[in-house]
């Protein structure tokens, strides 16, 4: 999820990474229900798992993604899953081998900007579930500057 109602720069990534990534793979995708419309691609190799609405609120979706779908026991037929927006949601344990996409730290260059619990969430609980991926992507080098930078990543 991440997806933003397609109105975003990370849906627009995802856009794109769910186009590259049907040519070959059969794949699922977790999506809030409101979300499933907007998704422009089409493919006979693109599958939805629909989540209720709900699930998108902020506090409910961190939790659900941290301790709820990593126990989800169907998880474990996949070849690998693919985090979009890993700045935004991390799994508490990866089942199988996990490629999260950072894409930015701007919740610690912007200070004033967000929330005191936005940014206990961005500098404690993202970079020790962050660690724990097999594979991290970033869309920049900056980023790929402020991983080390802020987590020693």
């Amino acid at each position: 999820m991440g997806y933003d109602s397609g109105k975003s720069g990370i849906s627009t990534y995802i856009n794109e990474s769910v186009q590259a990534l049907v040519k070959d793979y059969h794949i699922r995708l977790l999506i809030l229900k409101k979300d499933r419309a907007t998704l422009p691609v089409k493919s006979n190799n693109r599958h939805f798992i629909e989540v209720a609405n709900y699930w998108g609120k902020s506090i409910l979706n961190m939790l659900w993604h941290l301790f709820i779908v990593p126990f989800t026991k169907n998880l474990k037929q996949y070849d690998f899953c693919f985090l979009p927006a890993a700045n935004r949601r991390l799994f508490c344990k990866n089942p199988v081998p996990t490629i999260a996409v950072f894409h930015d730290l701007s919740q610690l260059n912007i200070t004033a900007k967000y929330s005191a619990l936005r940014q206990l969430y961005i500098k404690t609980i993202i970079p020790y579930f962050l660690k724990k991926v097999t594979k991290i992507l970033t869309v920049s080098e900056n980023t790929q500057r402020d991983l080390f930078k802020y987590y020693k990543i």
